[in-house]
């Protein structure tokens, strides 16, 4: 597995072949289901600077964070259906290497996650998330979301 920083070609490519998990996730809190519009914000300078591409001999998956408000930090990260070809160097690098840099800039970080999207939850925990709420009908069609986050001292 190889990590690179944030480009379009290949943020492209992830959300033009992202899992159905991640689709429905993704688009459940979007005025749109545009793969195109989704890597377009992806490259916002707000966003890019602290996000990354996995791949092997195409790219795989994208995770980044981006400042809310001061030391409050919004995380994301989804992925095509080849995942379980880097998800174990990946989630290494995330705890070993994401996190640590992560808690250098946040106290607080969250993500929002489906709830029917088991898989995610799953990961999230495996790299130090934990569940605090459930966010009742948080998606555009009335979903249930979960809000998970990472915290100081707890990165």
């Amino acid at each position: 597995m190889k990590l690179i920083d944030l480009n379009f070609d290949d943020l492209i490519y992830i959300a033009s072949n992202m899992r159905e998990a991640d689709k429905k996730e993704i688009f459940a809190t979007r005025w749109d289901d545009n793969p195109f519009e989704l890597a377009r914000q992806g490259m916002s300078p707000l966003i890019s600077p602290f996000a990354w591409i996995a791949k092997l001999d195409r790219p795989i998956a994208a995770i980044g964070a981006f400042p809310v408000h001061p030391g409050m930090w919004n995380v994301w990260m989804f992925a095509t259906d080849e995942f379980s070809k880097i998800g174990l160097p990946f989630t290494r690098w995330v705890k070993r290497e994401f996190v640590p840099e992560l808690q250098r800039h946040a106290r607080r970080a969250e993500c929002r996650s489906d709830a029917s999207h088991h898989f995610a939850h799953r990961w999230m925990e495996a790299v130090g998330g934990k569940k605090e709420a459930t966010l009742s009908r948080y998606g555009k069609e009335g979903q249930d979301f979960y809000l998970y986050s990472w915290q100081s001292p707890l990165f």
